[in-house]
Order: C-alpha cells, then sequence, then structure tokens
C-alpha cells in the first residue's frame, strides 16, 4: 500500500501546484508565480538533503505512522495555504487602493513593483513547508524500503503527478473554486489512510480514510469566503482614480482565469459594464443587443473594420462577448457576415447568464456566429474568406513579454499566424491589429510578402496614431497605433478614404504609402522601404537599446522588445541597483535574473551541504559524478518538459488543456519508463543507450515539429491530442528510466545517497525553470530543447554511468537499509 499512498499524495500535490498557479496569477500576477514556486520546490530539496544526513531507523509500523502523520500535516498546511492566498489578496487589494488614491495609475504601477516582489517571497516561503512536508513524505520512504521497489515507487510518484495535473484542469472547468481548493487536502488524508493499510486494524484504517471529507468542512456558504480571494473591483474596472461605483454582477473561474462582470457607475450617474479576465489583463466591453441601434457609439476598431466599404463578411478575433462584432453589425446596417472567435468559454456562458444584456438573441442572428475556440485553431480549420480581419484587445500580462510560457494570445502575432490571416483575405482583403508593437508587425507582413514574392510591399500597409503620446509612441511593445494590412495594395482613393474615416475617431496617419512620415514614425517608413529588412532592424535595434525582429512561432514573444546584450551591460545593473529609471519589463527582468541566481546560491548550498556533514554522502570522485549525473537529469528534464509545452502547445489549442495533456502524457510515460526500467536494465538496456536514444530523438523532434503542428492543426481536438501523446510517450518512456536506476547506482554507495539524490534533482529542475523563460526569450524554443538534450548527453562523460550496467555487485533487490529495526 506505500505506492497506493505515494500516488495518491502525488496527486494531492501536483493538484496543488497546478491549481496555486492559476490562484497566484490572480493574487499576484503571472509574472511573480515563478517565484513562488521557485522558493517552494527548494522546500522539497530542503527536506531530502535533510534525510540524507539523519541516521535512522523504521520497522513498517513506525515508518506507516510516520508517514500518516505526515500526510495530516500536509493536509492541514495545504488548507492553511488556500487561507494565506485569500488574506494576501486582501492585503493587496487595500495597498493598491491606498496607492491609487494618492497617485492614481502611477501609484498602483510604483506599489505593484515594490510590493508584489517582498508578497511573492513571504508566499514562496510559506508554501515551501507543505513541500518541505511531502520531500520528507517521500525521501523517507526510499530511504527506508529496498532498492529493488524503487522503480515501482517512482512510478506511482509520477503516476499520481500525472493524474493531479489533469485533475486540477478537470476540477477547474467542471467542479467550481472551492471544492477544487479542497481536493489537494482530502488527497493528502487518504494518502495517510494507504500508508497505514496492512500496518493498524482495518477500523483505524478506516477511520482515517473518512477524515479525508474533513477539509470539506469549508465548502459551508459561510466559510467559502475565507479561501477564495477577490479582487480590488475598481481596480479591475481600471478606476484607477477610485472615483466609480464598482459593483460584480457575476464572476467564475476556469481552468486559466478567474472571470468577472462588472457594472460601473461614474460621479455623474454614467453606466458601463466590463467583462475582467484575471486582474484586468484581459478586458472586454460588455454591451446589451440593442436592435434598434446604438446612437453615436464610436467603437474604433469596428469603423476602421468598414472604412473601405460595408465588407461583406468580416472576422473578430479575441471577440470577447462580442461588443465589436455588435458595432460592425450596427455600422453596416446588419448587411455583413460576422464571425467572432473567443477563447474563453467562461466569459461567453456569463454574458450568457446576464439575461439583460440579450447577447443570446444577438448570437443567434442569422448573419452573426460567435465561436469559442484559439484563434490559430480556427484559422487552421475554417475555410472561410473574409473581406476584412479586426485583432481586437487581446490583453496583455508581463508574462507575455517576458519569456513567460502557457499563453496562446501571443501565437496571432507570429509570422505563421499572419500567414495563415492573409490566406483567409478575399483578394481585396485586409487585416486590422489593434496592439502589439508595430515596427514587429510590419517587420512581420514585410518578410512574409518578400518570401511568397509579392509585389508593392510598400503600397501594402497603413498605420494610425492616436493624440496620446504614452501610447503612440513606436518604441513602446504594446502601442495602440492601428495597423492597416492590404496584401494587394491601397490605392490613393482608399487612402483619402481612410483618413478621412480616422479623423472622426481623433485618429492621424503614421505611416502610409506616398504620404509624408512624421518625424516620430519615421522608423514605419525605414521598416517597409529598406533595401534589406534584417539590416533595417539591426539599425533601429542599435539605435533605440531594444530588440526588433520577424516574431515566429519559436519566439512568439511579440510584446518583448528587451536586448538580450542589456544582460552584459554594467549601466543595466547599475540601474537595477540604483532603482533607476528602468522599464517596468526591464525591472522584472532584473529581479527574474536576480531571483535564479539567489536559487542557484540556496540550491548549492543543499546540494554541497550535506557533504560536510557527518553521516552524509562523503567527498569523493564517485559522490561528484552522481551529483552531475542527477543535476543532468533535473535539468534536462525541466528544459525538455518545458519545450514539449511550447511546441505541443500551439497544437492542443487552449493553454490549460495543452499544459494539462502535455505535462500528464510526459510524466505518465515516464512514470511508465521507471516501471519497466528494472526489466529492460537487467535485459541489457545501459545508460548509454537511454541518453543517446533521448538525444537523437529531441533532435529529430526539434526538426519535425513545427511542420507537424502546423499540418495537424486542422484536425479535431481528440486526434491532435492523441498526435501529441504519441510524439511524447517515446521520449518520456526514455527519460523516466534514468533517475529511479540512477538511484540504484547511488543507492550502492549508501543509504544516504538516494535521499541526496532527490535533493540535486529538485533543486536544479527549480533552476531550470526559472532560466528556461530567460534562454527562450533569448534565443527560442528550439534552443532551449536542444540544451536540454546536450545537458543528458553530458552523462555519457561519467565513467560511473558508461560502464557495463547489468547488475552491479551489490543486488538491487538488497535494502538500502533494514526496513525493520
Amino acid at each position: 500500500m506505500v505506492a497506493l499512498g505515494t500516488f495518491f499524495i502525488a496527486f494531492s500535490l501536483l493538484f496543488f501546484e497546478v491549481f496555486s498557479t492559476i490562484v497566484m496569477s490572480f493574487v499576484l500576477g503571472s509574472g511573480y508565480i515563478y517565484f513562488v514556486i521557485g522558493i517552494s520546490l527548494l522546500g522539497l530539496s530542503a527536506a531530502a538533503s535533510l534525510v540524507s544526513v539523519v541516521s535512522f531507523r523504521m520497522d513498517d509500523r513506525k515508518r506507516a505512522l510516520t508517514l500518516f502523520w505526515g500526510c495530516v500535516l500536509l493536509a492541514a498546511l495545504l488548507v492553511g495555504n488556500l487561507v494565506l492566498f485569500a488574506l494576501l489578496k486582501d492585503q493587496i487589494n487595500a495597498g493598491v487602493e491606498l496607492a491609487a488614491r494618492s497617485d492614481g495609475l502611477g501609484g498602483i504601477v510604483k506599489k505593484i513593483l515594490t510590493g508584489q516582489l517582498w508578497i511573492a517571497l513571504w508566499l514562496g516561503l510559506a508554501m515551501s513547508v507543505p513541500y518541505f512536508v511531502f520531500g520528507a513524505i517521500v525521501t523517507i520512504i526510499f530511504k527506508t524500503l529496498p532498492a529493488s521497489s524503487f522503480h515501482k515507487i517512482y512510478f506511482a510518484d509520477l503516476f499520481g503527478a500525472a493524474f493531479g495535473c489533469v485533475g486540477a484542469i478537470a476540477a477547474l472547468e467542471w467542479g467550481g473554486y472551492a471544492l477544487t481548493a479542497l481536493l489537494p487536502s482530502v488527497f493528502a488524508m487518504l494518502a495517510g489512510a494507504a500508508y497505514l493499510a496492512k500496518n493498524v486494524s482495518r477500523r483505524t484504517v478506516g477511520l482515517a480514510a473518512a477524515s479525508a471529507v474533513v477539509p470539506l468542512v469549508f465548502l459551508a456558504p459561510g466559510l467559502i469566503s475565507a479561501i477564495e480571494p477577490v479582487p480590488q473591483l475598481n481596480s479591475l474596472a481600471r478606476d484607477y482614480d477610485m472615483k466609480r461605483k464598482v459593483t460584480e454582477l457575476w464572476h467564475g473561474w476556469n481552468s486559466y482565469a478567474r472571470v468577472g462582470a462588472l457594472k460601473s457607475v461614474s460621479p455623474s450617474g454614467e453606466v458601463d459594464h466590463i467583462m475582467a479576465l484575471g486582474n484586468g489583463e484581459g478586458h472586454a466591453d460588455l454591451r446589451p443587443y440593442q436592435p434598434q441601434g446604438y446612437g453615436d457609439w464610436k467603437q474604433r476598431l469596428a469603423i476602421l473594420g468598414q472604412a473601405l466599404g460595408a465588407p461583406e463578411t468580416a472576422l473578430v478575433l479575441f471577440a470577447g462577448t462580442g461588443s465589436d462584432m455588435l458595432a460592425l453589425d450596427y455600422y453596416t446596417q446588419h448587411k455583413t457576415k460576422i464571425t467572432g472567435v473567443e477563447l474563453n468559454h467562461t466569459m461567453i456562458r456569463g454574458a450568457l447568464e446576464l439575461k439583460e444584456f440579450g447577447l443570446d438573441k444577438f448570437y443567434a442572428q442569422p448573419n452573426i456566429r460567435m465561436v469559442v475556440s484559439e484563434a490559430r485553431e480556427f484559422l487552421e480549420q475554417d475555410k472561410n474568406k473574409y473581406k476584412s480581419i479586426l485583432l481586437s484587445w487581446s490583453g496583455a500580462t508581463i508574462a507575455y513579454y517576458s519569456g513567460s510560457i502557457g499563453h496562446t494570445t501571443q501565437f496571432v502575432y507570429t509570422k505563421e499566424a499572419f500567414e495563415s490571416m492573409i490566406d483567409h483575405l478575399t483578394p481585396d482583403g485586409f487585416i486590422v491589429v489593434w496592439n502589439t508593437n508595430k515596427v514587429n508587425s510590419l517587420a512581420t507582413f514585410r518578410a512574409i510578402m518578400e518570401e511568397r514574392g509579392m509585389k508593392g510591399i510598400q503600397n501594402s500597409s497603413l498605420v494610425l496614431y492616436g493624440t496620446d503620446p504614452s501610447t503612440s509612441d513606436w518604441k513602446r511593445y504594446w502601442d495602440e497605433n492601428p495597423l492597416i494590412f492590404k496584401p494587394s495594395g491601397f490605392t490613393a482613393a482608399e487612402i483619402n478614404r481612410i483618413k478621412e474615416v480616422a479623423k472622426t475617431i481623433d485618429l492621424s496617419v503614421a505611416y502610409a504609402p506616398g504620404e509624408a512620415v512624421p518625424p516620430a514614425f519615421e522608423p514605419y517608413k525605414r521598416v517597409m522601404t529598406a533595401p534589406d529588412l534584417e539590416r533595417s532592424l539591426a539599425d533601429l535595434s542599435r539605435e533605440s537599446g531594444l530588440r526588433f525582429s520577424v516574431v515566429d512561432d519559436d519566439r512568439p514573444f511579440s510584446l518583448d522588445l528587451f536586448s538580450t546584450s542589456r544582460y552584459l551591460s554594467l549601466d543595466f545593473w547599475q540601474q537595477t541597483i540604483d532603482r533607476g529609471n528602468l522599464k517596468m519589463y526591464e525591472k522584472y527582468r532584473a529581479q527574474q535574473t536576480l531571483f535564479v541566481t539567489g536559487l542557484l546560491v540556496a540550491a548549492l548550498v543543499l546540494i554541497l551541504g550535506p557533504l560536510a556533514v557527518k553521516g552524509g554522502p562523503p567527498v569523493s570522485r564517485l559522490s561528484a559524478q552522481h551529483l552531475v549525473f542527477f543535476s543532468a537529469v533535473g535539468s534536462g528534464f525541466m528544459l525538455v518538459e518545458i519545450g514539449l509545452v511550447h511546441k505541443l502547445g500551439l497544437l492542443l489549442g487552449n493553454p490549460a488543456f495543452a499544459i494539462a495533456i502535455v505535462l500528464a502524457g510526459l510524466i505518465l510515460s515516464a512514470g511508465v519508463g521507471s516501471l519497466i526500467s528494472d526489466a529492460l536494465f537487467r535485459w541489457g538496456n545501459t545508460f548509454s543507450y537511454v541518453v543517446g536514444f533521448i538525444f537523437v530523438y529531441v533532435i529529430l523532434f526539434v526538426q519535425l515539429a513545427d511542420p507537424l503542428v502546423n499540418h495537424a492543426l486542422a484536425w479535431p481536438l481528440v486526434w491532435r491530442a492523441v498526435l501529441a501523446l504519441l510524439v511524447i510517450a517515446p521520449l518520456g518512456l526514455a527519460m523516466g528510466q534514468l533517475f529511479p536506476q540512477g538511484l540504484v547506482r547511488a543507492s550502492e554507495a549508501g543509504e544516504s545517497f538516494p535521499p541526496w539524490a532527490w535533493a540535486i534533482n529538485g533543486a536544479l529542475g527549480t533552476i531550470a525553470a526559472g532560466l528556461a523563460p530567460l534562454v527562450a526569450q533569448a534565443v527560442g524554443f528550439r534552443v532551449l530543447l536542444l540544451t536540454g538534450a546536450v545537458i543528458y548527453l553530458s552523462i555519457l562523460l561519467l565513467p560511473a554511468y558508461r560502464r557495463a550496467e547489468g547488475r552491479s555487485p551489490v543486488s538491487a533487490s538488497s535494502p538500502v537499509c533494514s526496513a525493520s529495526s
């Protein structure tokens, strides 16, 4: 029953980790999730390091009781963390409100930059406690069981983790917040009961199992509020002066965000309705359906969408609840067939539940089609042509330009996405892009036209700008200068017509074919007219100290203008130390780099500390080889895992589903690899064979992944999921064999080595997870995957793992230490 208990407790912790990342994205902001998780995971490594230097012996009963009480403590700590999430969010809300009342939006930004990091660090320390308990439980098991059972226990650990990952996503989608939040504690208690089995009476085991329902007491209506964080409503409604009366009409959670419907009333009585995602990372106007009309409503994107006349067909991406669609339908007098695409099904569900807005009637109109889908997935499956394609306000978090992954919005601004949109245009069709940096967007459109041998590049694009210089600066990662791209080229009459329409919504021309370009927007002209596009982008990058490029699926960070050379700039680090005039994303990048460095130092202490303690692993050449081996396995696995999530995430569409399927598939196949590793190594398999296979497989995957994903995007989701699992399985089977067989090899050197190996593996995996976004931001995900493969290949340099495997002189069936006193 030890294996069953390990399954339950691994299920509990991975479930909690996935769930908590979603909640922390709401509490702190997605950019600070790694700061919390990184510290938390070090708690696991700290427990393993401690167990590695402590000498103890346990009989079966004593071990069962120790593990049971450990599970009870873990369940209590998990509930305690839920309460902490809610309390911290209340504290953050109060700070935001105070900062906004004194200094508006500037005060909020300053508060976030100075306060969120410290809150993240404290929350990480709090979360490290349950991770420490989990690490102690697992390493006690590995220290007190025979080496012959390592592959089975590791299989149970990975098997539980895989199901925990999927379970968290499924529970949030269909079970609601409160039940999802409490399930990890329930399964921790079930793990305790499983550990007791066969060592105490059946009645005791039954009582222990029944106690698993205790955490569910928080489902009582009066207690749910103690574990569910709530937003600061004025900030969520972007009322940064705190002068409006904001109430929440409805809210719900799904597997990647909290969604709320807000009513915002100004002091003069003007009413706005908003559908807000998370802490405001996504915003959609919530407009009622009024067949009789909307008076003098000026919706800029919709106005530009019919600037060249009412289009017969139009496609709106990032449609939200349909505000752009309502406006376009109104302006074209219901003559345009409009298709809207929105990823967040909870947002649509919430809008439909608010019957007073009548959106169910609007969606049912014969010329209206609202589709819940990821935009790239829709583009590959849809066969229709459109006169206009409108990219509405997409929303953004710091994660979009920090190198973070797991979001699919960024894939809509890549070269591959723009190519698909061009293929969906009618011969005289056009695309309107509202957000992102327009230097990058112009460069990407030009690169496509050059590759396809299309003529009239200089006549294909037109950029407008507004009166607010803070949102129209061409150097902003997130400018609001509408870009209109027409592959067939603009005529002089069309340019004049757009200029007239633009005046009605307070927009002017920044760049247009044959028009004088204002000096402030000269870079747009350089990108479109320079003889050499790459040289032009390089010159702009050098002159501005930013990074401009053609954005593609391998490095899809369309908002990322951070120049990698800044890492080597003394001025950058001096400004960081002096709190100089750095941009927000530069400050975040500095924080992340310094944080990963700090984690590396802490990891070295946890890894090297046991070598200096009596009873720990000895300082020897063999210990050094074990250190390198488990470092390579931990970091290599993490880098490959993150690369797979990115590459196959686009294939699967929904970001939460993508993470669940890819992670679960990789962890599950690794678990199967662990289970069969003992037999395979007895039959002649070797570390060299496994490492060689991993290296070659990753190389092939890097070469074939992009064309494979682009080909399969049009398939139904079920078949895409099957394809992803089939691609993942061979790699997972191979990677899963290394850790348990490495534990067997390490156990030959003494009982302190398996817990120490856990510490090394966990610590280096944590460091790799922090470095991965920085690497991907700098050089892309192909290089990230190849780096992971090379790290695995380094194992071939270790004599202890290169010699003929077979069965070592110390039988793997021998106990690492006595299982009985």
